[in-house]
């Protein structure tokens, strides 16, 4: 260490000024920008100092290498976004129309490191258009600013995924990188022979790695528990086991609602006279 110092300051007693430094009545190197010192003196012997250019430089370069991996850890994070659809689904967009729910999803993600050491997610159930989606990846997307990894996707991309992987050699999704998962609208496809078995492959997977589970479905309680196939309550089975908590979305069907009121507004657009 101390040949290490050594070496300091022999080349700092024999550095000579640069174009843009100049030597002070003391013999210390100066910035002719910023006028601030580029060595100092301890006990006699001189040693280099960022002068305040120098400084400003180091922070600009760390403000861009910090901006640099927080788009890069972004990037990494939305990458569990498999449709692009459930980005704009957020708790600011929440209309209101569901507050025990709403209410039921922010204490999650609040209480998030508990769910996931229970293993525990939500199944919301009920009829189309009613925000069942919406709550559920109002969830995934609030674990996000988190930094918590979440997969954002649909059984029959799993099933897509997993089928590509085995026939065309391409790398499947790795399930290991997620510390939850959002499945939405289980129920709604038919599936062959061949998707029922990459589906219990993938949903064995998921629940392998005991996570939580976020899950929309369309079907009711008796149709989830008891469906007409060995293979579908595998399935099934399994996903119900990691979303123990069942919300049954009713009420107001908002996005029917939605869609009716810009019917009404295309029409009366459509019929103005121009």
């Amino acid at each position: 260490m101390m040949e290490y110092f050594e070496a300091i300051t022999r080349r700092q007693a024999a550095r000579e000024p640069k174009q843009d430094e100049y030597k002070d009545e003391s013999g210390l190197i100066m910035c002719r920008k910023c006028r601030q010192p580029l060595q100092c003196r301890i006990k006699g012997r001189l040693f280099p100092v960022p002068c305040r250019c120098e400084r400003e430089a180091d922070e600009k370069a760390r403000a861009a290498l910090d901006e640099f991996d927080r788009i890069q850890r972004e990037k990494k994070l939305n990458e569990g976004i498999k449709n692009s659809f459930y980005k704009d689904l957020t708790f600011d967009k929440d209309d209101g129309r569901h507050r025990e729910v709403s209410k039921i999803c922010c204490d999650f993600v609040r209480s998030f490191k508990e769910a996931e050491e229970l293993s525990a997610g939500i199944l919301f159930y009920g009829a189309c258009g009613l925000g069942k989606t919406f709550h559920a990846a109002s969830i995934g997307n609030a674990l996000l600013k988190r930094n918590i990894p979440v997969l954002f996707s649909t059984l029959r991309y799993l099933i897509d995924d997993r089928l590509s992987a085995k026939y065309n050699g391409t790398e499947k999704i790795d399930l290991r990188k997620y510390r939850c998962f959002f499945i939405d609208d289980i129920g709604a496809e038919q599936y062959t022979k061949q998707d029922l078995d990459a589906a219990f492959q993938v949903v064995d997977e998921l629940y392998n790695t005991k996570k939580p589970l976020l899950i929309t479905s369309n079907m009711n309680m008796k149709m989830l528990e008891h469906p007409d196939s060995l293979e579908l309550e595998r399935i099934y089975s399994r996903l119900l086991e990691r979303a123990p908590k069942r919300i049954l979305v009713d009420g107001d069907k908002s996005r029917l609602t939605e869609a009716k009121n810009k019917r009404l507004l295309l029409d009366a657009v459509l019929s103005s006279e121009t």
